[in-house]
């Protein structure tokens, strides 16, 4: 049947609505596709999106920041350029694992940048689904963490050597702790206290921590004169130094390695310092991963200033103990002249208070005013010496307080019995022998 003119009309102008409606559909589809381009463009964390067969279709411009690829580049393609070889089949396996109701997946891995640097990263990303639920086209959001991973295991590896001070006061030991502590920390092959022996001009390395623990073992005590290692010019100058490609100074330091049993390709210098001098250094070499950074500088920077203390402490603590035997023999001295002095002094003592109250009864027949004077001068000395012989006695016997006592003389037999350093009373005590 054919439609009336009328008929006609009403269908143009449906026609020309759902026209109005779908370019009106079109500008909001393209204006919300435009804001969406605008906020990917300036969101901060690198984006990647695929499409259902897994080949890129969108990198925004802090993908390209951060790992160094353009869209043109990887536009088209995988993109497991920036995958580690060892984690290639990491997404995949997370997503086949991944429950049927859920779109979404969130966990930390690593990827590579452009120049070969490995940086860790929180990965985001959500999973387009078909009508049947499988997985199709994704966005993967990520964050690079590597710094906050690094400050996290700064900050512990600190905390857990300060913890640990208390419980090595062997110096060797605790700086094999350390050692092994910066190892780990800057993912380096070696990482060692080397002190400076002013006297000698020489270098030595001191409880070296190394992945394979026979280099270890030639390390340690390995000497050097000063010349020899790049260590000098940190001494010298008193500034950290930083050498991430040493190929053309191999030649310079043939020896060096030799001695070590190593070849050292890149290295990380920073000065021990005390209050001061310059003691020696805190050396890492062949770092596993890229270069060594700020980053790591700051890391061996902090450490130092424990390593540092610690060896002073330990210089301190020794020439504390030498001083304390010094003065512990010439105390152990003392004690011997004292004790032998105490010993003698008692024989003589005991013969002149006999020899003094004998003479004593002698001259009592005499005038008093021809002897007295000179018998109580010879008293008042006695009584000087015997107050000596208790300090001493006192002193021998480790006694809190020294009492000196004075015992006075005279003719009377009585009061000279009372003495205790009388004949008698010595021997008596076996201090006199018959």
């Amino acid at each position: 049947m054919t439609p009336t003119y009328e008929e006609l009309i009403l269908r143009i102008k449906d026609l020309e609505k759902l026209s109005q409606r779908t370019k009106e559909a079109f500008q909001i589809t393209r204006t919300a596709r435009r804001n969406y381009k605008r906020f990917l463009q300036f969101l901060p964390y690198p984006v990647m999106v695929r499409d259902p067969a897994g080949l890129v279709t969108y990198l925004n411009p802090a993908f390209t920041s951060t790992f160094g690829w353009t869209l043109k580049e990887l536009k088209g393609k995988k993109g497991d350029q920036y995958v580690p070889e060892s984690l290639s089949d990491e997404l995949n396996n997370k997503i086949k694992n991944l429950p049927i109701k859920k779109d979404t997946l969130q966990y930390y891995t690593q990827r590579l940048t452009k120049d070969g640097k490995v940086l860790d990263i929180l990965l985001r990303v959500g999973i387009e689904r078909s009508k049947s639920s499988n997985p199709g086209g994704m966005i993967l959001v990520s964050r690079d963490v590597t710094m906050e991973k690094r400050f996290n295991r700064n900050r512990e590896a600190m905390t857990r050597i300060s913890q640990m001070l208390p419980h090595y006061p062997d110096l060797r030991k605790l700086l094999f702790f350390i050692n092994t502590e910066i190892k780990n920390l800057l993912e380096t092959e070696s990482a060692n206290t080397i002190l400076l022996d002013e006297a000698q001009k020489e270098f030595y390395f001191l409880s070296a921590a190394h992945d394979d623990p026979a280099t270890r073992e030639r390390i340690d005590n390995t000497r050097f004169p000063v010349d020899e290692l790049l260590s000098n010019q940190v001494v010298e100058t008193g500034k950290p130094l930083i050498v991430n490609d040493l190929s053309e100074k191999q030649d310079r330091y043939k020896s060096r390695d030799r001695k070590i049993g190593y070849k050292v390709r890149n290295v990380l210098l920073v000065p021990l310092r005390t209050k001061d001098r310059i003691i020696g250094i805190l050396a890492a070499d062949n770092k596993k991963t890229g270069d060594f950074d700020d980053t790591d500088l700051e890391t061996m920077n902090t450490i130092a200033a424990t390593v540092a203390l610690s060896i002073e402490n330990a210089r301190v603590s020794r020439e504390l103990r030498k001083a304390y035997e010094e003065v512990k023999g010439l105390n152990s001295a003392k004690d011997k002249m004292i004790s032998h002095l105490s010993h003698e002094l008692k024989t003589p003592v005991a013969i002149l208070l006999s020899s003094f109250k004998i003479l004593s009864k002698k001259m009592s027949e005499l005038p008093e005013e021809t002897w007295k004077p000179t018998m109580d001068r010879i008293r008042r000395n006695l009584d000087r010496i015997i107050g000596i012989e208790n300090e001493v006695y006192d002193i021998v016997e480790k006694k809190r307080s020294f009492i000196t006592r004075s015992f006075p003389l005279s003719s009377n037999n009585a009061k000279m019995s009372l003495n205790p350093w009388s004949p008698k009373r010595l021997e008596k005590q076996g201090s006199l022998k018959k």
